[in-house]
């Protein structure tokens, strides 16, 4: 076995050079102890701090701990993906078995591990591991379920500071050669997910022919305006943080020369430029990134609405321009839902209108690089939010402040829940009203900060992105979760007690 072992360890640079393997992506997470103070962090703003105490003690069974032990304070866990670029390259030729093998062989991973364990103390968490020539190889796999001719090869890095190992030796090999970029700090990060130009190259050869599958399997998906946009990717990265600020998801992309998606984003525009939505946008969007096509796609659900009876007319305004506005009616929504069984909205096979939409769209669907900026709001009627669109952007997002924007969007949830309270409060009896009251007035209130998205583009040409969901929302949703639960199981309580005491024999007037 130590002279099979030795002879394959001799082989891994010449197989991994000689192969046609580049890595196509990575995922990294930050260690057990990153991962219990985000979640302690999202506890904090949430309002809810048992979360920390609960994640602590999920975390510290991590699944790759029962087979490399508990992580290294201050280091990540790396999952470099490695994609065959011959197999990818014949896969796109036509061969037929190539595309439906590339599943099998054509795609490998590693796994980078920061280990608190020294090796030897590895080595005998696993018995029958055998070692030689620096590597160890495992009965096994890091992720359980496996077989017993599955088995995990490992070697040990930086004096013993990272495991490297993959089921298959050429990946640990280039692994070892991508440690450097696979193991940076995640500085702030919890997940970071990375999509690298050899890639998309891959891919690139294998999307024709994988939107022709799908055609196949089913005529009415049109994929032909997504699968141009996905051609000119040349990579993409996007993380997940929790901060003070809320919960940030950072990202990325940059565009192959020449592309349609490197035609996006021409016109540039301010944050204060948002004030165009107005003083009672609960939501708006504004982008210079491709033609929003608002009124001809509404023509085209209007139709469907049509052919099923369903008239949104006495509910929903609309004004259609470079900057659209829906407004909606709230109470006569909600007199519109109440009327079901008299409007035939009761009668709507929604599979049917599903179908009838998906159809309506089916070609249709592109994505052209717009000549200026559009944008699109939403408002209700009579009501006026506590912040504007543009104020609650900035307060959301002030790391947008000054920027040349290439997109932008700002929502309140916060702001939705007290526009559509006082109808839907309102429709309800007298009785049912006073019981739902209470619980009511727990939904949270309208907050400042809202829930917030900015592109911009780099001086490398590419694209960063931030969405933010602000700690105002997050904390007056948790607030609301928990008095409400708490409220429930009050009267859950209340009602136990009663049958209890019914049980007695006493009677409700006793």
């Amino acid at each position: 076995m130590k002279k099979l072992m030795s002879a394959v360890v001799a082989a891994i640079a010449v197989a991994a050079s000689a192969a046609t393997w580049e890595r196509a992506g990575s995922l990294q997470v930050a260690d057990t102890t990153g991962l219990a103070a985000a979640v302690a962090k999202l506890g904090e703003i949430s309002g809810n701090q048992m979360l920390g105490a609960m994640a602590a003690a999920q975390l510290s069974q991590l699944p790759t701990s029962e087979f490399f032990g508990p992580t290294r304070q201050g280091g990540s866990i790396a999952m470099p993906l490695y994609f065959d670029m011959d197999a990818f390259a014949k896969a796109g030729s036509g061969d037929e078995e190539a595309f439906d093998d590339l599943d099998d062989g054509a795609v490998e991973y590693a796994v980078v591990y920061p280990m608190a364990l020294p090796k030897e103390e590895f080595v005998k968490l696993h018995e029958g591991a055998v070692e030689t020539n620096g590597m160890v190889r495992v009965q096994g796999l890091p992720f359980g379920d496996a077989d017993e001719d599955d088995f995990t090869y490992v070697v040990f890095a930086d004096g013993g500071k990272w495991a490297v190992a993959s089921d298959r030796p050429e990946q640990v090999a280039l692994a070892l050669k991508d440690l450097p970029e696979l193991v940076k700090p995640m500085g702030g990060d919890v997940v970071r997910l990375s999509a690298t130009p050899k890639g998309f190259e891959a891919l690139r050869k294998v999307l024709d022919v994988a939107a022709r599958k799908c055609a196949e399997e089913d005529e009415k998906l049109d994929v032909a305006a997504a699968l141009d946009l996905v051609k000119g990717l040349d990579a993409m990265r996007l993380a997940l943080r929790v901060g003070d600020a809320g919960v940030d998801f950072p990202c990325g992309f940059s565009a192959v020369p020449g592309s349609t998606l490197s035609k996006m984003g021409a016109t540039a525009f301010s944050a204060e430029s948002l004030s165009e939505a107005g003083p009672d946008a609960i939501s708006f969007s504004k982008s210079s990134f491709c033609k929003a096509n608002v009124e001809e796609s509404w023509k085209l659900v209007a139709e469907v609405l049509a052919k099923h009876k369903i008239d949104t007319s006495s509910f929903l305004k609309w004004q259609f321009g470079k900057m659209s506005r829906l407004t909606v009616d709230m109470p006569a929504l909600v007199d519109w839902a109440k009327a079901a069984e008299t409007n035939g909205l009761d009668e709507v096979d929604c599979d049917e209108l599903s179908n009838d939409l998906a159809a309506a769209f089916s070609g249709k669907c592109q994505y052209v690089p717009a000549e200026a900026p559009e944008g699109c709001a939403v408002a209700f009627a009579g009501y006026k939010p506590k912040f504007s669109a543009c104020d609650r952007f900035l307060a959301t997002l002030p790391e947008a402040k000054g920027r040349k924007l290439l997109g932008a969007s700002v929502f309140s949830l916060s702001g939705l829940v007290q526009a559509i309270l006082p109808a839907v409060l309102a429709s309800l009896d007298a009785e049912t009203r006073a019981m739902v009251a209470p619980m009511a007035a727990l939904l949270p209130k309208e907050a400042k900060c809202g829930i917030v998205s900015a592109y911009w583009r780099k001086d490398d040409g590419s694209v960063a992105g931030l969405t933010r969901i602000s700690a105002d929302e997050i904390k007056g949703i948790g607030a609301s979760a928990g008095a409400i639960m708490a409220a429930t199981m009050m009267n859950v309580g209340a009602g136990a007690s009663d049958d209890d005491d019914d049980d007695d024999g006493s009677s409700d007037e006793d």
